[in-house]
């Protein structure tokens, strides 16, 4: 957006806006990853940030300022109501849409990233695993499987050796209120949606979103729940855990 902004738009300046979010793990990532892929002339950073500052001053300019004597920090709970409050306005006009997950294309999960598994290798893995498989499915590094209970450690681990390879077990309910978004037709982002359900016997996902079905071609997933009814965030997942 930035390249298009300057080559196609003609902007004069280009200015980001971005996140508060600037701790732990995660926000360190995004910072950096930002700064990285748009490669700034300047960096503005508003208070104490030199535990990301102190990198990315050896490459770019950055301009430190104090914040506003105004401003005060926002509570952890402050910040969840804003964003409730958001995605209750992204979801205004929502309806519950179906989509087939194999015609479209999948980022940030191993599962609906493979090749389904034939009917002879599920029936070995439901005798080792001794119990009913829904789904199962072998990327290139990953066997992923979706059964109505979890097995014993010990079974994933026998799975692991045989295949040489991650596997992943997850259950039905897993899946359900994860945030999505959805792209499409050279948009990298069409708007979100909440996994409501997924019926492996017929390939369909059900999301709550107001991006239309037949407008999707690829899904990102997330790992943040919401509340479908309340627009409440219920906690996050394991990245990459499914």
């Amino acid at each position: 957006l930035s390249r298009k902004a300057k080559n196609e738009l003609n902007a004069d300046y280009v200015l980001i806006n971005t996140t508060g979010w600037v701790g732990d793990p995660g926000g360190r990532d995004l910072k950096l990853s930002k700064i990285l892929a748009v490669s700034p002339e300047y960096i503005v950073s508003i208070g104490n940030l030199e535990h990301i500052t102190s990198f990315v001053e050896r490459i770019y300019r950055v301009i430190k300022v104090d914040p506003a004597h105004a401003l005060r920090p926002r509570s952890r709970e402050e910040r969840r109501s804003i964003r409730t409050n958001q995605y209750a306005r992204h979801f205004q006009g929502a309806e519950v849409k179906t989509i087939q997950v194999e015609k479209i294309g999948v980022a940030y999960s191993f599962l609906w990233t493979g090749k389904r598994l034939q009917s002879a290798d599920i029936k070995r893995l439901n005798k080792e695993i001794g119990l009913e498989i829904l789904w199962a499915e072998e990327a290139p590094d990953a066997l992923i499987l979706i059964v109505n209970a979890s097995p014993p450690p010990q079974v994933k681990k026998s799975i692991e050796e045989s295949y040489a390879k991650t596997v992943k077990i997850i259950a039905p309910e897993e899946l359900k209120n994860i945030l999505v978004a959805f792209g499409g037709s050279g948009k990298m982002f069409l708007g979100l949606g909440i996994i409501l359900d997924f019926n492996p016997s017929t390939d369909e996902l059900k999301v709550y979103t107001n991006v239309k079905a037949e407008d999707v071609e690829f899904m990102q997933v997330g790992y943040i729940k919401i509340d479908p009814e309340t627009f409440e965030e219920q906690g996050w997942i394991e990245r990459w855990s499914l």
